[in-house]
């Protein structure tokens, strides 16, 4: 089982969630002095704070999965070196789990699978628009006269079509991310195909089904093979999960942090695709 966390940051510092929240104190708390220091580097007050709240609250469910207490998530060993550069800003891992992290605008969405297997998750918030030669950059020919044909056939309004082309890159986002490759990869030479493998989502208010598409082309052998489903999102962020075998998917986001009390939290002021890495218009 694929066991996650997603929220939106802002929402769970003010304690906006009927469940409750998470201060910033205590997020601060849950990071480590390399977290910290990391987050800090963001001149953005907003992503800042995404960046903090991403890494506590992977060191929350980390130490959750492990059996252990909350007091210590900030010195669990989670290793970030970049593969090409060592620098700590790479996949995270730590002995006994798979672990991933996807921040977008306010929204948080960490991962963790106990079976170690390849694990990748993504989250986009919705640009009034996407980049230009965004199609380009991230269909697949196969993908791209899909779109067309779907464009002639279909009523959908501009802003469904727009998200469903989003939907793409937060899928092979993940997808790049289970193979530990990441954005080197060129999207438009991953081809996404719909499979007959389905899995069970919950959380606590809604149980359903994912269905789960395979990558059946790649330029690389590691990303060939390889599983990706949308999460459940209500007209909010677009999200996915990756691996290697479709699982159940849990988030446990009010189990976790339920009863927790939340302070106001800062005022947070943020520039617009304030992410290099977003797919939205600049």
């Amino acid at each position: 089982m694929i066991t996650i966390l997603r929220f939106d940051c802002e929402k769970l510092a003010r304690g906006s969630y009927p469940w409750g929240g998470l201060s910033p104190d205590e997020l601060e708390e849950a990071a480590s002095a390399e977290d910290r220091e990391y987050a800090g580097r963001r001149r953005d007050p907003l992503d800042r704070f995404r960046t903090l709240s991403s890494r506590a609250s992977l060191r929350l469910l980390a130490a959750h999965l492990r059996g252990q207490s909350s007091r210590e998530a900030p010195i669990l060993p989670i290793d970030r070196s970049c593969h090409r550069c060592g620098g700590p800003h790479g996949q995270p891992s730590v002995a006994g789990l798979s672990l991933s992290t996807s921040s977008s605008a306010s929204s948080v969405l960490v991962g963790a699978d106990a079976s170690e297997a390849p694990l990748g998750v993504d989250v986009e918030a919705v640009p009034h628009d996407l980049f230009a030669g965004f199609d380009d950059h991230v269909l697949h020919p196969t993908e791209s006269m899909a779109c067309v044909r779907a464009g002639r056939s279909t009523a959908d309004s501009q802003s469904a079509r727009l998200r469903s082309r989003l939907a793409v890159w937060v899928a092979k986002e993940a997808v790049l991310k289970a193979a530990g490759i990441g954005l080197e990869h060129p999207m438009n030479r991953v081809l996404l195909e719909p499979s007959d493998r389905t899995t069970l989502w919950r959380d606590n208010q809604l149980t359903g089904e994912l269905m789960w598409q395979l990558v059946t082309e790649a330029q690389s052998p590691n990303v060939r093979g390889l599983f990706v489903c949308l999460l459940p999102s209500a007209g909010g962020p677009v999200s996915a999960v990756a691996t290697n075998a479709p699982a159940d998917v849990h988030d446990i986001a009010q189990n976790l942090f339920q009863g927790r009390r939340a302070s106001v939290a800062p005022e947070l002021r943020s520039t617009p695709n304030a992410s290099s890495r977003s797919p939205g218009r600049t």
